[in-house]
């Protein structure tokens, strides 16, 4: 069985991995290649603090296991963004946002904004609170569709 989202959080990894990593296998990657591939979107994107992500992490999921992949393939690319306005539409609606600077309340790119992060542990409460929200809505929205290849256009993705 593949680790959980919340375990690969606190591995250490940041929330893209996390979230991604944790469908590697169901979605026939290596592990390494979803952590390398998610690396750069922890904490809003290189910690810029723009979508969470555990958001953007959970978007790759969904690319990976519906997205286009030919330029003929009209339904794969309205059936992902469907897919990942849903996960991003449920995210803010659980957490008010699904801006990491909106989630934190501070700026990670300051002295102060670390300081706040660490010393409210904002990693071990808001981030992982954060991860396990878009992991969980994630496993729904595949759960609910079916995979790539036998999506029926007259089925409306959840």
């Amino acid at each position: 069985m593949s680790a959980t989202a919340e375990s690969i959080f606190l591995e250490g990894f940041n929330c893209a991995q996390a979230v991604f990593a944790s469908h590697a296998e169901t979605l026939g990657v290596s592990k390494e290649f979803a952590l390398r591939v998610a690396s750069g979107l922890g904490a809003g994107m290189g910690r810029m603090q723009e979508i969470c992500g555990a958001v953007t992490g959970g978007c790759l999921v969904l690319g990976l296991r519906f997205g286009k992949t030919d330029t003929s393939d009209v339904d794969g690319k309205e059936i992902t963004y469907v897919l990942v306005q849903s996960l991003h539409r449920q995210f803010a609606e659980a957490h008010g946002s699904t801006h990491c600077r909106d989630l934190l309340g501070c700026d990670l790119r300051t002295d102060e904004g670390k300081r706040k992060y660490k010393n409210e542990d904002l990693g071990g409460t808001k981030c992982l609170e954060c991860v396990r929200t878009a992991d969980r809505v994630v496993r729904e929205i595949l759960e609910n569709n079916p995979r790539r290849g036998h999506h029926s256009p007259a089925k409306t993705p959840v």
